[in-house]
């Protein structure tokens, strides 16, 4: 029965996290040792923080839409960005029983708009509570994602709201007091990058300021190329991992966005 099998697939999931939290090792920043770069976090594979950030950094600037309805914060671009994120990647992996429930899913939004309000004015005002780092996740082997051959063994996990909050407030680095690391047996990280390039979809230009964060930190690149022509001359052992996000990526924009240059 559909009923019975979605019941069985949501206590799978609920066993798995039961065991990945009995099995999986934490690891505080402080015994990494280490700040953290948070646009290499995020780059290539989580422009979700980057959608967040946006519409974070638009209720920080707009007393009005702090504390507009759901109407109107869906008039401002930012606004249905963060509504595409909640419903293309949210709701899919968390809640998809509710993900075809127009009712359901204006609720859900209105709900999460108002953690995000709460969460911006908590972080801006306090900062992040070392009691509750924001987790980051690795693995002993880390699986390549959609053929891209992602360099580091760190990646972004929970926390991502809070992050967007730090960019938003002008911090770069993750401090060792504010982060653990939570690895595994295998770890696969999440590509959020190729679902909202379509599902937005992501215009050429955001793209290459996006690849910009880690690959090219402070530069502006019009093309592709002039990107790939960057990290040749100056990261030449970070290319083939460019090569790979980008063999995926690109077919993936849509041709307007592919072709022209802005």
């Amino acid at each position: 029965m559909p009923q019975s099998s979605s019941l069985l697939a949501s206590a799978n999931k609920v066993v798995g996290a039961i065991r990945r939290r009995l099995f999986d090792r934490r690891i505080p920043g402080r015994e990494i040792g280490r700040s953290l770069r948070i646009d290499d976090l995020i780059c290539p594979l989580r422009y979700d923080v980057v959608v967040r950030a946006n519409f974070i950094e638009a209720l920080a600037a707009d007393e009005g839409l702090l504390s507009a309805n759901v109407e109107k914060t869906l008039e401002h671009p930012a606004g249905r960005a963060y509504e595409t994120w909640f419903k293309d990647v949210f709701l899919q992996r968390f809640f998809p029983g509710i993900a075809g429930d127009e009712t359901k899913t204006r609720q859900g939004f209105a709900k999460r708009v108002e953690q995000t309000r709460q969460l911006w004015l908590s972080v801006s005002a306090n900062g992040i509570d070392p009691s509750q780092p924001i987790s980051l996740r690795s693995g002993k082997h880390v699986s390549h994602v959609n053929g891209k051959r992602i360099g580091t063994s760190i990646f972004t996990g929970d926390g991502c709201h809070r992050m967007a909050c730090m960019l938003v407030l002008g911090k770069e680095m993750l401090q060792p007091h504010e982060y653990q690391v939570v690895e595994c047996k295998n770890y696969t990280p999440l590509d959020i990058t190729a679902i909202l390039i379509e599902a937005l979809p992501l215009p050429m230009p955001d793209y290459l300021a996006f690849m910009a964060r880690s690959y090219g930190p402070g530069k502006r690149f019009a093309t592709s190329e002039q990107l790939l022509a960057h990290v040749q001359q100056n990261e030449p052992l970070r290319l083939q991992e460019l090569q790979s996000v980008l063999a995926y990526d690109l077919p993936r924009l849509t041709p307007v966005t592919n072709t022209t240059n802005h």
